[in-house]
């Protein structure tokens, strides 16, 4: 009997475990991922960095952002704020401050893996097109008060005959907004 009560709670204990997408998730959660992710979200922390190159030349450049500045190849510091609102419908909207430039732009968002996993989420906002990889995230951490994003890739084209190569990494840390 004590062998099947232990089988028992390592069941739940597992099942439970298998509830985590992201390597940061609760471990326990009562709300889905779908709820935890709809919301108003604040930007609080973020690091980006991209290098281009092409037969002539290469260029980096790195972007760090600790609310309420954003330093550029650790040089030049401006004024940056960026909320994000998702909601369960699909539709998405931000509201970036840069510096004296103020932008609002809507759109839509989805899931991009299959919808047990949902570890991944990509978003096409208006008047900004198809940018690729560019605005795919995989969701590292999604608590219901915080997540955690990540972008990475490389991208490649040739131009009247010029090759071009664009690699860039980030990591993307939100806050919810009352």
């Amino acid at each position: 009997m004590a062998q099947i009560k232990l089988l028992f709670f390592l069941t739940i204990i597992m099942s439970f475990y298998s509830c985590r997408v992201g390597n940061d998730d609760p471990l326990i959660s009562l709300y889905s991922r779908n709820r935890r992710i709809c919301g108003n979200w604040e930007l609080t922390n973020a690091t980006y960095s991209i290098t281009q190159k092409n037969s002539v030349r290469l260029t980096q450049h790195s972007y760090n952002y600790a609310k309420p500045t954003l330093t550029i190849d650790n040089d030049s510091s401006i004024f940056y704020s960026l909320n994000l609102t998702i909601e369960k419908d699909g539709k998405a909207s931000a509201k970036i401050h840069c510096g004296t430039k103020y932008y609002q732009i809507t759109g839509y968002w989805w899931w991009l893996n299959n919808s047990r996993n949902k570890s991944a989420i990509e978003f096409s906002f208006s008047p900004i097109k198809d940018i690729g990889d560019f605005n795919r995230f995989k969701i590292t951490n999604l608590h219901r008060e915080y997540m955690v994003w990540q972008i990475s890739g490389e991208k490649s084209y040739t131009s009247e005959g010029v090759f071009f190569s664009t690699s860039f990494n980030g990591e993307y840390k939100f806050k919810r907004k009352e």
